[in-house]
């Protein structure tokens, strides 16, 4: 019996993702990571900001969306994010993930960690309050406001959730 999945996708509105872009101060020279890039949507606003980006999305249909409004070059990879390396994705470390991980965020962002170039990198995620719980004792915090969108008719509450290293 063949095990099939539903993927769903939580759209972060353009004007969250310039937000997110402007607190990680994304600079041109900056290789930016985006670990569950869905259909690009967030990937389109920061190419606004840097063209270094590498997206990385599971859904074949939602890849197949991400591929067609890539005119920058971008690298673009599909695959379960959780299970890759950090050598899969080239031979840097990033200087930037931004991301609005599906609901096992916590798994997303300690996993983004390590694709963080040590002492410089930055992680901004975008998460849904009800996803949010199993933050506590961890190496990041909850940064900003809360926030509120409208995702297939009903509001989603969401919060900036932060991490960079101490230098």
């Amino acid at each position: 019996m063949t095990k099939s999945f539903k993927y769903t996708a939580t759209h972060c509105p353009p004007i969250l993702t310039h937000t997110m872009c402007k607190a990680l101060d994304i600079q041109p020279h900056h290789r930016v990571l985006e670990p569950s890039a869905g259909a690009g949507r967030m990937v389109n606003v920061i190419a606004g900001y840097t063209s270094d980006i590498t997206a990385v999305e599971l859904s074949g249909d939602l890849f197949a969306e991400l591929r067609l409004i890539m005119p920058y070059p971008i690298q673009a990879h599909r695959g379960d994010f959780l299970r890759m390396g950090v050598d899969e994705l080239g031979p840097e470390l990033f200087d930037r993930v931004i991301m609005c991980p599906p609901k096992n965020s916590v798994a997303h962002i300690e996993h983004a960690i390590k694709f963080l170039k040590p002492g410089s990198g930055k992680l901004l995620a975008l998460v849904q309050d009800q996803n949010i719980t199993d933050i506590g004792n961890r190496p990041w915090t909850v940064a900003g406001v809360r926030e509120q969108f409208e995702y297939n008719g009903e509001p989603i509450d969401v919060s900036y959730v932060l991490y960079a290293e101490l230098e």
